[in-house]
């Protein structure tokens, strides 16, 4: 079975790994430490970082995933936030407070 997904990219590779495992698609990387071995390599694109699925039958809901993951809308705008429960000062990116876990406040319409 061919990779889904390749990228030199390792926090990406780290993300989308992780995100088909939350998402039940048992999944694996291969060449991940490869990227040591670039400039080293003549053919450096025989071993940029890969992601395999197990399963024949979780490839297509892997590769919509991935697909969706790799086109969503960026959220690095929205304003840093103050935490209710705790007070903690939250970058506007992230959803819920990193120290107490409690969910951002709604967002207002602009």
């Amino acid at each position: 079975m061919p990779a889904i997904f390749s990228s030199q990219d390792s926090a990406t590779i780290g993300m989308l790994r992780a995100m088909l495992i939350d998402e039940g698609i048992p999944c694996e990387v291969r060449n991940e430490a490869s990227h040591a071995l670039l400039g080293e390599v003549a053919f450096a694109g025989l071993v940029v970082p890969e992601i395999w699925v197990i399963h024949e039958r979780d490839r297509e809901r892997a590769k919509e995933l991935v697909f969706a993951f790799l086109n969503a809308p960026a959220t690095g705008s929205a304003a840093d936030w103050t935490c209710a429960s705790c007070g903690e000062h939250v970058e506007g990116i992230f959803g819920e407070c990193w120290k107490c876990g409690a969910p951002a406040p709604p967002a207002h319409p602009g």
